[in-house]
């Protein structure tokens, strides 16, 4: 009996069985050219034409990142500056109204506390002075008297101030959603709901903005803390104790000096009573012994003796 083809491939089909595994490998092969070879997007096959537009797409990426940087650095810094200096003065009232002078226009005084007298006398000043200004503001309250300590201090506050300016806004735009979902609430107890959400929200806003306020005013104005403090009045110190010869010596030398004193300073007070009542007791006396030559009688001459017997 002779068989076609047919009956050949039947036989080898019968007589050859393929194991499941090998027919499901190969229907995943099978699925898998298809759904690359049938990708529209040509994201399953990777081209040569493909590697510069990636190449280009990094490249922009990299020159968009340079100019965001240069515009970060090109933004000004927020910068807190603050100094505190310590001067010694003669009189702490009137440097202390120099100082305030010196804060000059667009400054201010923060803060004035005094204290004591004499050379006990004490002044506190807070000034607010412009940043660029602040250097030349120290060297003119140096130069109020003896400059005892300086220092100077910067913050950057930048992150702060940006991070307060994001906050600030994104409350806003909460503020004026909530104040749109109160404008179509109707029923009582979701309108309640709501302004209690309000008005925490603007509670939470104001103190952002006063936050920010600060911050503000801390960089546009520096802050300098000044402490004027009195000149010691000088006492002069005295002498060592000394022993022995040298000691005693000089404990007599200055007794001597002090008994010099003293005999001088009696004689400088009775001098000038006696310049002036010496000629009047010369005078006095001269006029006694005056009184006395004239008031004596004369002597009284005795009569002469007779001659002799008178002749007859």
């Amino acid at each position: 009996m002779i068989s076609g083809p047919g009956t050949a491939r039947r036989r080898w089909a019968a007589g050859t069985r393929v194991p499941w595994s090998v027919l499901a490998v190969a229907a995943a092969a099978l699925l898998a050219l298809a759904g690359c070879s049938s990708d529209p997007s040509g994201e399953g096959s990777t081209s040569a034409g493909a590697a510069p537009a990636v190449g280009a797409g990094q490249a922009a990426g990299t020159g968009g990142g340079a100019k965001q940087a240069e515009q970060v650095r090109l933004e000004p810094r927020s910068l807190i500056r603050t100094a505190e200096i310590t001067v010694r003065v003669d009189d702490v009232t009137a440097a202390a109204h120099r100082a305030q002078d010196y804060a000059g226009t667009g400054g201010s005084v923060a803060g004035d506390t005094r204290s004591g007298s004499g050379d006990k006398a004490r002044a506190d000043l807070i000034l607010k002075v412009g940043p660029d200004r602040l250097e030349v503001v120290l060297d003119q309250l140096g130069g109020l008297g003896e400059e005892q300590q300086r220092a100077s201090s910067t913050e950057d506050v930048t992150e702060q101030v940006a991070d307060v300016g994001s906050r600030v806004a994104t409350m806003r735009a909460a503020i004026a959603r909530v104040q749109a979902i109160l404008s179509r609430a109707t029923r009582i107890g979701d309108v309640v709901a709501v302004e209690g959400e309000l008005s925490r929200r603007i509670t939470e806003l104001e103190s952002l903005q006063a936050r920010q306020r600060a911050l503000a005013g801390q960089v546009d104005l520096a802050t300098v803390t000044l402490h004027l403090v009195a000149r010691a009045v000088v006492k002069p110190v005295p002498p060592a104790e000394r022993g022995g010869f040298v000691g005693g010596l000089a404990s007599g030398w200055h007794a001597f000096t002090r008994a010099i004193g003293w005999l001088l300073t009696a004689l400088g007070t009775v001098l000038p009573f006696v310049l002036v009542l010496a000629p009047a007791l010369l005078a006095v006396r001269w006029a006694v012994r005056r009184s006395r030559r004239t008031g004596r009688p004369a002597p009284v001459t005795p009569p002469a003796a007779a001659s002799g017997p008178a002749s007859g």
